[in-house]
């Protein structure tokens, strides 16, 4: 029996269950009761007269006759959202939801006052707004949009530039006083320093212009997954911190941290906004887009007390 038009929503339902193998997920990410799901999947199964999905009480798998089934609902449903944000896009003004991600720190630090101020500007627009401590895959997380801070990986994104930023060496007073303070890389070897958890599992941490093969064996006895973590704890004395000039300026210009290694290029970064190529990109991604391009041709945290390279 052909599938009626009212069925879409019930379509988009299958795509989550298949996707997050689970009918309490999927309801979830619907918000609905999980009855509701379950019963509405039946209907399906009901009208197309087969089995869609193997159900146990750990997981939920599709059928051969419900993988094709999926196949063909991801390609309606993604048709049928971009027909909604061409309808939205005729009203002139960007409008509708928009999902956006990005690394915590860059989250908490920058983002957040832009986003305020570009909902300001685009009232109709709901702006979701996603902090991840790891790379996030848009496709597969629902998203229009994200920031990602790094070489793109994925050359199959559309990626404008925002920034270019550095990495810089910074540490508290007392250290120094303690410590001493680094005239050149090398001496980083003889210091305590605080590192990323991937900077962790790569002791030979390779800076800009280095020999492939070389690098430094930076060692110290804090490692942290969220970069503000290691600010502060090289704000409290604990050794120094190599982190970009995006994270550290506040805490530079607070007089918390101390620029060092001022004559040392260490590493550049590029700051980018990514999304999926598509033929019609809607009005409130293209404007957020473009409002994140101009804020951040002149960052604040490019002004600060700190060398930042030229991008």
């Amino acid at each position: 029996m052909p599938l009626a038009l009212d069925d879409l929503t019930t379509m988009a339902l299958f795509v989550e269950v298949v996707e997050k193998r689970s009918f309490t997920a999927a309801a979830a990410a619907a918000g609905m009761v999980k009855a509701t799901v379950s019963r509405r999947i039946a209907e399906l199964e009901r009208r197309v007269g087969c089995r869609l999905l193997q159900r146990t009480t750990r997981s939920v798998t599709p059928t051969d006759e419900g993988r094709r089934l999926y196949e063909q609902s991801v390609r309606l449903v993604a048709a049928a959202k971009e027909a909604t944000d061409v309808l939205s896009d005729v009203r002139g003004e960007p409008a509708g939801v928009l999902r956006v991600s990005a690394p915590v720190a860059f989250a908490h630090l920058h983002l957040t006052s832009a986003v305020v101020d570009f909902l300001r500007l685009y009232p109709d627009v709901e702006l979701q707004l996603l902090p991840r401590s790891g790379p996030s895959n848009l496709v597969q997380d629902e998203l229009d949009v994200a920031v990602r801070v790094g070489v793109p990986s994925d050359p199959s994104l559309v990626a404008r530039r925002l920034a270019m930023d550095t990495v810089v060496a910074v540490a508290a007073r007392a250290y120094v006083k303690e410590h001493g303070a680094p005239a050149k890389l090398s001496d980083l070897e003889s210091h305590r320093v605080l590192r990323l958890s991937w900077e962790a599992q790569r002791p030979g941490w390779r800076f800009r212009g280095r020999p492939s093969r070389g690098g430094l064996r930076l060692q110290g006895n804090f490692v942290s997954s969220d970069a503000e973590v290691v600010a502060e704890a090289a704000a409290h004395g604990l050794g120094i911190a190599l982190l970009p000039s995006f994270i550290v300026a506040p805490l530079v210009r607070e007089g918390r941290l101390l620029r060092l290694l001022g004559n040392e290029r260490i590493s550049d970064i590029p700051i980018n906004v990514v999304y999926t190529p598509r033929r019609n990109l809607p009005r409130r991604l293209r404007a957020f887009v473009d409002f994140l391009v101009e804020r951040y041709a002149n960052a604040k945290w490019r002004q600060a007390a700190l060398l930042s390279a030229k991008g």
